[in-house]
């Protein structure tokens, strides 16, 4: 059996305050970090550097096992958590690189994690909204590059003393934009823009401030202050609960959207026997299965094609009427459609 790993507790992320990424502000939205049970087990990876500049694996490598070259796994996050009365997330990691515990032992150590998330974008900055997917933990020697150092200075291995940041390179955050995607198909004008700021600055702020003695009568019992918690705690799972409804809202009327589009553009190019009363079969028909549906239409106008064209084949000359009732024939039974021929 291999030897036992060596634990450490590592500050991962200050929350409730703003962290430079991809030249935006984003603020570290303490609600999305509550998921403390996904850290568990999540790899801790380690980017040796020999001055060069250095970044995080492609996830889909992680998620995989299929890391390059230059990085190689070195333990596992056991478990993480928010310690009473802060706002950053802790972990206890495992380290099972004896190089690598080392440079932790000598507080040369760096961390920077990466987890997916989505965020609003608000101008200059943007907000972490719902909940975080975490990915790895990168751990690195600081100022082993010119990139070597956490992005945020306050994540650290807690038996040493951190180094400020000196870039954004040391940390990796896979964004999706809820705003941006959003307003790409339902446009949201700025009063929406404006709601869902406020809702999510509800979210974020609205029990965090701190009563003064003055304001929080001393007479108040346990059992009151229990049921004034509990209250906050529904109407914060309310607030949430509106939020999902909302963007799932704009999420479905664009998709109906997008639908009505491409069938508008279909529409105008299918034949006459399959609209009217069978707009709605024939719709359902291309929506469900487009590719044949496409098979179906280029077989009627072949068909098509075949019935109006002369006896011999050709096109230009005289046609002969009992070929062509023929061909219609054929074509009505196939399709189900009638086809009336037009006069000379």
């Amino acid at each position: 059996m291999g030897a036992e790993p060596f634990y450490h507790t590592v500050v991962l992320n200050r929350l409730g305050v703003y962290h430079p990424h991809d030249g935006l502000d984003v603020f570290y939205s303490p609600e999305s970090f509550v998921n403390t049970a996904a850290w568990r087990g999540i790899p801790i990876i380690y980017a040796p550097s020999d001055g060069d500049d250095i970044s995080h694996p492609d996830f889909d490598a992680v998620t995989n096992r299929q890391l390059p070259p230059e990085f190689r796994y070195v333990g596992y996050i056991d478990f993480a958590y928010i310690p009473d009365g802060t706002t950053r997330l802790e972990a206890g990691c495992a380290i099972t690189d004896a190089e690598v515990e080392q440079l932790a032992r000598d507080g040369q150590l760096a961390p920077s994690s990466a987890f997916y998330a989505d965020r609003i974008v608000e101008g200059t900055t943007a907000r972490i909204v719902g909940t975080v997917t975490p990915n790895h933990l990168l751990v690195f020697k600081q100022g082993a590059c010119p990139t070597c150092y956490s992005n945020d200075d306050g994540a650290m291995f807690l038996n040493h003393t951190a180094s400020p940041a000196a870039s954004q390179a040391g940390s990796s955050v896979k964004f999706r934009n809820v705003t941006e995607k959003v307003s790409e198909t339902v446009d949201m004008n700025e009063t929406e823009k404006g709601w869902l700021k406020q809702l999510y600055d509800k979210i974020c702020c609205e029990n965090t401030v701190e009563k003064t003695p003055e304001e929080t009568p001393m007479e108040n019992t346990d059992s009151e202050r229990i049921a004034a918690l509990e209250a906050q705690v529904a109407a914060l799972t309310n607030t949430l609960k509106e939020r999902d409804e909302s963007i799932a809202t704009f999420q479905q009327e664009a998709a109906q959207r997008a639908r009505d589009a491409a069938w508008e553009q279909i529409k105008n190019t299918l034949p006459k026997g399959w609209l009217g009363e069978k707009e709605a079969e024939t719709r359902a028909d291309f929506e469900n299965n487009k590719d044949a549906f496409y098979v179906k239409l280029m077989a009627h106008a072949a068909k098509y094609a075949n019935a109006k064209h002369g006896a011999d084949g050709s096109c230009g000359c005289n046609e002969v009427r009992e070929a062509v009732m023929a061909n219609l024939a054929e074509v009505e039974k196939s399709t189900g459609f009638k086809i009336i021929p037009e006069e000379d």
